[in-house]
């Protein structure tokens, strides 16, 4: 089931929210964080934090517990797609807590396929998340931040903007990225000029789309934000890039590993898969979808 839910502020930052179904009392309301979490970038006139929504995986959890290490996974789909519920993202919460952490919580960020998805609508969402799991008591040195596709632009903008705010949050201990989309306004071209195209399954109208959502009109195509490979930053987290051989956005995770590298202190590690696909991440439980089997 999904409706119209608006910012709980009154602001027109409304999007489709997704209703809990299988995830039962593991699905999560989440007001915004205190106000003055989102500064500099993160004000905007039209575009005020909002209720999110989230899952929690494998079990719910609550703040009196014992932490080990847990995940906070921003979901792919060029910011215009997805959820963080189990349809969507429970394999690849499955495959995170087998062997990355023992836990996971996914949220329901805004999506720009509604105007009020636009920038910064999903960096909000994700101060608001990433607060949520420090108030359970988690320290920042157990979190590991994770993203795909998209959710790993996601990840590199606010691991940017807690480097930029260092005294509001701490910092996370790592973040994997996973065939990261990080160039919303590319320098490259057009989309079909671009190496690898031909061996690609991402398409020109859902990239051409996202980016109409995503970027809105006031801001630079070369805003740090919103095109990370170019404006490296200093980080005390950890980075682990897994990069596709072979796909459109091979070049532009090249060019931001090397450059972030360059960032005297910064810890960057890459993992090329040659030939992959985009997104390797979630193409098996697609497979199996497709095939109308079992998740596991």
């Amino acid at each position: 089931m999904e409706t119209e839910a608006e910012g709980s502020t009154g602001s027109t930052n409304s999007f489709i929210i997704r209703q809990p179904g299988k995830e039962k009392e593991r699905f999560i309301v989440l007001e915004p964080a205190p106000a003055n979490l989102y500064q500099g970038v993160l004000e905007d006139k039209i575009i005020t934090p909002a209720t999110i929504r989230g899952t929690r995986y494998p079990v719910s959890y609550r703040k009196s517990e014992a932490w080990e290490r847990i995940i906070l996974h921003f979901h792919g789909g060029a910011y215009a797609l997805g959820t963080g519920c189990d349809e969507d993202t429970g394999y690849v919460a499955k495959l995170l807590i087998q062997y990355v952490g023992n836990k996971d919580f996914a949220p329901q960020y805004g999506l720009c396929s509604l105007s009020s998805g636009r920038f910064p609508a999903t960096l909000q969402d994700a101060i608001t998340s990433y607060k949520y799991l420090l108030d359970l008591g988690i320290p920042g040195s157990s979190i590991v931040l994770s993203g795909d596709s998209a959710g790993a632009h996601l990840v590199v903008g606010l691991l940017r903007y807690l480097s930029e705010h260092e005294s509001l949050l701490p910092t996370p201990s790592a973040a994997p990225l996973w065939s990261a989309y990080l160039d919303f306004v590319p320098y490259y071209g057009s989309v079909e000029n671009q190496r690898n195209y031909s061996t690609d399954f991402l398409s020109r109208p859902l990239m051409d789309w996202s980016r109409e959502g995503f970027v809105p009109d006031f801001m630079r195509s070369a805003d740090p934000y919103i095109s990370p490979p170019r404006h490296p930053f200093p980080t005390n987290t950890s980075l682990w890039v897994r990069v596709s051989g072979g796909v459109v956005l091979e070049d532009e995770n090249n060019e931001f590993v090397m450059n972030m590298k360059h960032i005297s202190g910064n810890r960057v590690e890459t993992y090329v898969e040659p030939h992959a696909c985009h997104d390797i991440l979630i193409r098996k439980y697609d497979w199996i979808r497709h095939r109308g089997g079992e998740d596991g």
